[in-house]
């Protein structure tokens, strides 16, 4: 786990729990696939989130994970208020970008702001489960 500030924030590279979920260990977390891009040497103005082949074996699982995804968690509590994000959504077969925010002390956990699905060709209209 990568731990970076970002936007005046503290992030991880991985969720709260762990760089795996236990029952969905088609991929992981993996701090390799998050990339800070900078335009002068103390401002990051880009956080870019990769999926890549990078398997990882998880032993108390005991099970190996193929592919490695960029994801971060604000490890700041956030209040009530007005929040902003710009994203360029990437072009790539089956993919599944998503801006979420997750609750500290509630169920559900997350409350989605977007989720993205691309199809088998990478486009993410008539999207369908069969394509995958």
């Amino acid at each position: 786990m990568r731990t970076f500030s970002w936007s005046g924030y503290k992030w991880i590279t991985q969720e709260r729990w762990g760089n795996i979920h236990p029952d969905k260990t088609v991929s992981w977390y993996d701090e390799t696939a998050v990339e800070l891009a900078y335009s002068s040497v103390i401002e990051c103005d880009q956080l870019i989130l990769k999926t890549h082949k990078n398997p990882q074996y998880f032993k108390e699982l005991e099970v190996e994970s193929p592919i490695g995804v960029g994801l971060v968690s604000c490890k700041t509590k956030f209040s009530y208020g007005y929040y902003e994000i710009e994203a360029k959504l990437p072009t790539a077969p089956s993919l599944w970008p998503a801006f979420w925010t997750w609750a500290w002390e509630s169920w559900p956990p997350e409350v989605d702001i977007f989720e993205a699905y691309s199809n088998k060709r990478g486009s993410y209209f008539n999207w369908n489960i069969d394509n995958f």
